[in-house]
């Protein structure tokens, strides 16, 4: 028999031995991996890779001071340390809640870039309409022109007709007093004279001419840019139009980006439920202290005198705690709390005496999923933990 024991024991130390300076590597498909570390330096310079899916990896560090030292880590694979020295130099963490926030971040950045695309096309929509409008004006202006041109032109070919028929006149006076020197000389000098009103009349028609068509080519031209003004304004718009597609659909990832942040944020948080029931008592006249890292830490007073003269401390980040204080009047009454401590009262007279705080908030929207949510075993139930303070002093 005691061969036997001996056997089990060298089969048991063969299995289960550290894993210092081990290289682990898996894909999704190999399923759900936990690295299990315990007793002191289990996983010394261990590397533990989850490529493909980190959700689907774990490690757990217990029963050593440390159990894990210098363990690196894909990011996004949960690393359980049992106390504050089981984990030693851990590389590659980030939890699921700061995961959640940096996309809810990114999205709001993708917002902000929708909205700026919106004020530029914006931009660009009224400059073409201004553009259009001048066009449209331009075009006005030369059209005048060539009715103008016209009005001379047809004057001038009137005034044509009549030197001609002067012209014509003289000649035939010319022919009729050629017997007479003195009345062929006058009437000599009237045809030049008209001839020369004739020739004189004929530039004026030219000149006339050419106004009108440059007058023509002007209004075709104006007409030209009143219509691709027209294009580049319908183009604008239906940028525009995309832009604030653009926007609108951004707004909506930001807002699913931020409950996505806000579920998972719920998931991790640790919950000190004052009820006044028996499971869940009153925490009058007690004194919580917590540190940056217990994590998210909501106390959750419910219910008349909930909680009585108490003191709230979170001083390394106040950040990661809370309050909520309902279905009471008033539920948290003479309550210090930390600094920076976000305190939610559902009414005014919820809240009495709140002390060391600039972040008192009525029925805050943000804190609406905190408020609603129940202890686990309680209506709708809580996924967080849930902190017993029955017989603990003051």
């Amino acid at each position: 028999d005691d061969d036997d024991d001996d056997d089990d024991d060298d089969e048991a130390s063969r299995v289960y031995k550290k894993c210092n300076g081990k290289k682990f590597s898996f894909k999704a498909a190999d399923g759900l991996i936990r690295l299990d570390c315990r007793g002191k330096d289990a996983c010394n310079s261990v590397v533990f890779e989850c490529t493909e899916d980190p959700s689907l990896c774990s490690v757990t560090c217990k029963d050593g001071e440390p159990a894990c030292n210098s363990l690196t880590v894909t990011p996004g694979i949960a690393v359980s340390c049992s106390s504050e020295k089981s984990c030693n130099s851990v590389e590659g963490v980030k939890s699921e809640a700061a995961l959640a926030m940096e996309k809810a971040a990114q999205a709001k950045t993708k917002a902000n870039s929708a909205t700026l695309m919106e004020a530029k096309a914006a931009g660009m929509t009224e400059t073409a309409h201004e553009a259009k409008r001048t066009a449209q004006l331009n075009a006005l202006q030369e059209e005048s022109i060539a009715v103008q041109a016209d009005l001379v032109e047809a004057a001038a070919k009137v005034a044509l007709v009549e030197a001609t028929n002067l012209a014509d006149k003289a000649d035939r006076a010319t022919a009729a007093t050629k017997e007479g020197t003195e009345v062929a000389a006058k009437a000599t000098e009237a045809a030049e004279a008209a001839n020369k009103v004739e020739a004189a009349m004929i530039k004026a028609a030219e000149a006339a001419t050419n106004a009108s068509d440059k007058a023509d080519m002007a209004l075709k031209q104006a007409k030209q840019v009143a219509a691709e003004a027209a294009e580049k304004a319908a183009k604008a718009a239906i940028a525009e139009a995309k832009a604030e597609e653009v926007a609108e659909e951004a707004a909506e990832k930001a807002q699913e980006a931020k409950e996505d942040a806000m579920d998972e944020a719920e998931k991790n948080v640790f919950l000190v439920a004052c009820y006044g029931t028996d499971k869940y008592p009153k925490c009058n006249g007690k004194k919580f202290s917590f540190k940056a890292a217990d994590g998210l830490i909501r106390l959750d007073c419910r219910g008349k005198d909930a909680c009585n003269s108490v003191v709230f401390e979170c001083t390394e980040d106040p950040s990661l705690c809370s309050v909520t204080c309902k279905d009471g009047e008033p539920a948290c009454n003479s309550l210090t709390v930390t600094p920076g401590i976000a305190v939610s009262c559902s009414s005014e007279k919820s809240c009495n005496s709140v002390k060391l705080t600039k972040s008192v908030v009525l029925g805050d929207p943000a804190l609406a999923a905190y408020q609603e949510a129940a202890v686990a075993g309680q209506p709708k139930g809580h996924s967080g933990s849930v902190f017993s303070h029955i017989g603990l002093g003051p």
